[in-house]
């Protein structure tokens, strides 16, 4: 993806400032009437000096040439001023407006990548490792699953999900709210493996703790495929909110 910079000739504490000042109507009125004051006092300067009897003199010709002039200067420069300043204020407003899309694809593109991931890697794997384990039976798999890092792209964006729009933040908290359950649900799990195989304790039924474990199993598999949806309406939400579609369809090309 190629980025581009807006780069405006003046700061943004100068633009800033050009647009409390020149994008004023009434400082540029000021102006103007400054403009207009000074062009009737050279008429007042000419219309005293000259000998009406003679009609107007060079001398007060060349002045009140030279007034106009500098009346049509005034004007011309305060227009071309804010003219310039307008165009540097939509220059660092398009300036601003890109970073806050860049930041928003790149906030999209890493949380993307870590649903996929998961999806993938985790869902996918421990979905097959259960598919046919027996829950009336006594085993008590040690099935690989949650690694930890499950959300840690989203913990460190999660300050910046403001510049999504609000069905893709909701989609998103949803998610990563169903896939903390999931993660309490799997530490459970492995807490009670670590007793069950642990030194033996007279105060813990083996029976309870294995039967508590399946519990959890259980929950684990039936939490899968709801999973699968939430990251689905995820995926789906942010890359049409970002225009990051490609993304969508190269996962799913590998996935086949």
């Amino acid at each position: 993806m190629t980025e581009r910079k807006v780069i405006g000739a003046l700061s943004p504490e100068a633009v800033r400032s050009g647009n409390n000042e020149m994008s004023k109507p009434w400082l540029k009125r000021i102006l103007q009437i400054v403009g207009t004051l000074a062009l009737m006092a050279v008429t007042v300067i000419v219309y005293r000096r000259t000998d009406w009897g003679k009609g107007f003199t060079p001398d007060g010709v060349m002045t009140l040439v030279a007034g106009v002039i500098a009346f049509i200067a005034v004007i011309m420069q305060i227009r071309s001023s804010s003219e310039q300043v307008q165009d540097q204020i939509k220059a660092q407003r398009d300036a601003e407006r890109e970073e806050r899309e860049r930041q928003k694809r790149s906030i999209a593109t890493a949380l993307l990548y870590e649903i996929d991931s998961f999806y993938r890697i985790e869902l996918d794997l421990v979905e097959k490792n259960l598919a046919n384990w027996d829950v009336a039976g006594n085993s008590v798999p040690t099935a690989a699953g949650l690694r930890t890092n499950i959300s840690e792209i989203y913990k460190g964006v999660s300050p910046l999900l403001g510049s999504l729009n609000a069905k893709s933040v909701s989609a998103i908290v949803k998610f990563y709210s169903m896939a903390g359950t999931y993660e309490g649900v799997w530490r459970d799990y492995q807490n009670l493996l670590d007793m069950i195989w642990g030194p033996a304790n007279p105060a813990l039924d083996p029976q309870y703790l294995a039967n508590e474990a399946k519990t959890r199993l259980k929950s684990i598999r039936n939490l899968i495929p709801e999973l699968k949806t939430l990251a689905e309406n995820v995926t789906n939400s942010v890359a049409q909110d970002c225009g990051l579609e490609e993304l969508i369809g190269r996962g799913n090309a590998q996935a086949h």
